[in-house]
């Protein structure tokens, strides 16, 4: 009985209210779900090397000729001027003109003396582009579609498409124009080329660029205090061809499943450069960010707003002397608020973090009383036990989180746009940040982003 008179004084005289404080579980936020993602690389490959062979292989001039005893004959020489290639979307077009020169005989019929044929006639002759007369201009043309193949190597398809003499040969005496004989023999030898300008163009290959650059976006691109991102590359699929002059552009698509670390992680299984898919898919690239505040950070917040305020409650004042924040649960955050004056002490509240997406403010809503903190003020200062405090102290525990989110926004941005290594830059736009979800942690309240950016990546 003694004893409880003893602490029936303390409690009274001294007006000191100490509710215990809840139970805490200390539990972490999940791993978040990682996104597939892809970025557009935008290539450029550089066609002139392999035109250049082109232009060297195909012949400076081509001869031939065809000589029988009956009938016409003839023999011809064909000098070519330089190549002249013009690129439509995904096909190159080579123009090859230059002057014929035509010798050419004709015998009605032949009759066999001792084995020997012989013209039953003289034999007549004639010539055009020569014999100091001008070459007579001949154009042919080939058509070359051009595409990416699995392995990242240029497949070029070519196709003599044309050989027109401009100026026929025409001879009077014999009403015989010779012209589509030959063509038909330059049109033969010019389709032996075709092989050779296919295997010119398809030496090009862009697949030595794409494994260095496939190596090095499995590095960890560090976004400082945040952590490290890996943009783990898992596939890659190829577009259509484009020529502008002698570039050849496309837009390869990468597959990612891009997640950020806190700290350098070791064991990030690493992968080659995959054969790559023929079905290009849309850009998007999404990741979540996780975006930290530290209970120190806050707790300057909310004691700027509450401590030192005065409460007069039934014509008792009291002073708040400081407010701190703390982790109840996953989702639940503690609020612990330290008074004096009338009577002093220790109050205990609970509540949940909601982010308002408009405003970028961090608010606690349905606060709360504790079992334990409502239990003692009903025993020993029912007075205290009043929406007045629940209402004021909910009204000025809200955080702007704008500035934590402007942080993080302009460390993604300076990242996603650097060389990451010679010839290999990475440039991205920030397109969107929305937070998602919030947890409360032991140390910190973690809000978790949702990323939307266009991420590119160039081969120079």
């Amino acid at each position: 009985m003694m004893r409880f008179l003893i602490l029936l004084v303390l409690v009274y005289g001294c007006k000191s209210i100490t509710p215990v404080p809840p139970t805490v579980i200390k539990v972490f936020a999940p791993t978040p779900k990682i996104i597939v993602s892809t970025i557009t690389l935008p290539i450029e490959i550089n066609l002139q090397e392999g035109l250049k062979e082109v232009e060297n292989q195909v012949p400076l001039k081509f001869q031939g000729a065809d000589q029988p005893c009956a009938g016409l004959g003839y023999s011809y020489i064909f000098e070519r001027d330089p190549i002249n290639f013009e690129f439509q979307k995904n096909e190159v077009f080579f123009s090859v003109s230059g002057g014929l020169g035509l010798d050419v005989n004709y015998c009605p019929g032949c009759h066999s003396l001792f084995g020997d044929e012989r013209c039953i006639i003289p034999r007549l002759y004639g010539s055009c582009g020569k014999n100091g007369e001008p070459q007579r201009k001949l154009i042919t043309k080939f058509q070359t579609s051009i595409q990416l193949n699995k392995n990242f190597q240029l497949e070029a398809k070519t196709k003599l498409t044309d050989v027109k003499l401009i100026d026929p040969c025409q001879f009077s005496f014999m009403k015989i124009n010779v012209t589509n004989e030959i063509e038909k023999t330059i049109q033969n030898e010019l389709i032996k080329q075709e092989k050779e300008i296919d295997q010119q163009i398809s030496s090009v290959s862009i697949r030595p660029q794409l494994i260095s650059a496939w190596e090095e976006l499995q590095r960890p691109i560090t976004l400082y205090e945040f952590g490290y991102l890996y943009l783990q590359p898992k596939s890659i699929a190829f577009d259509n061809i484009n020529f502008q002059n002698q570039k050849a552009t496309s837009n390869l698509q990468m597959t990612l499943s891009p997640t950020v670390l806190t700290n350098k992680k070791t064991t990030v299984k690493k992968t080659t450069l995959p054969t790559a898919m023929q079905q290009p898919v849309a850009n998007k690239f999404e990741l979540y960010i996780d975006v930290v505040a530290t209970y120190d950070s806050l707790n300057s917040l909310i004691n700027s707003s509450l401590k030192g305020k005065p409460f007069v409650i039934d014509k008792k004042t009291i002073y708040i002397d400081s407010a701190s924040l703390f982790q109840v649960s996953l989702d639940t955050l503690g609020v612990k608020v330290s008074f004096s004056g009338y009577a002093k002490g220790v109050l205990y509240f609970k509540g949940l973090p909601q982010l308002d997406t408009l405003t970028q403010q961090l608010r606690v809503t349905n606060l709360s009383y504790t079992l334990s903190t409502k239990s003692v003020l009903l025993n020993t200062a029912k007075w205290l036990y009043t929406d007045k405090i629940l209402t004021y102290i909910q009204n000025n525990s809200s955080f702007d989180f704008l500035p934590y989110l402007n942080i993080i926004k302009t460390t993604i941005s300076e990242n996603l746009n650097q060389e990451l290594y010679e010839g290999v830059f990475l440039s991205g736009k920030l397109l969107g940040f929305s937070p998602k979800q919030v947890f409360i942690q032991d140390k910190d309240i973690m809000v978790r982003c949702l990323m939307n950016a266009d991420l590119k990546l160039k081969i120079y």
